[in-house]
């Protein structure tokens, strides 16, 4: 999944249309395949920060994801992440 990095990350925190779905989807077949007791799921792993000026303008889009999710998987466990691929600077 992919997400496009917004014009201003102050201004316009946008989505690809499918990208919140897709991982909504994604998280309600597997808390209903496997049980939420039984795996975790982290919908972006490492995501690239290209077109986000810090890890700060990252938080507004993965607390959208977070939420679509949470609508449609609300027992499953969560991975998220800082982005960047988990720099130790982060």
């Amino acid at each position: 999944m992919e997400i496009a990095p917004p014009e201003s990350p102050s201004t316009n925190i946008t989505f690809v249309p499918s990208t919140r779905p897709a991982a909504a989807a994604v998280a309600a077949r597997l808390e209903r395949e496997f049980g939420p007791d039984n795996l975790i799921y982290e919908p972006l792993n490492e995501p690239s920060m290209s077109g986000f000026s810090t890890v700060a303008s990252w938080i507004p889009y993965q607390n959208r994801l977070v939420a679509s999710v949470r609508e449609a998987a609300p027992k499953l466990t969560l991975i998220l992440n800082a982005g960047r691929w988990q720099n130790v600077e982060d």
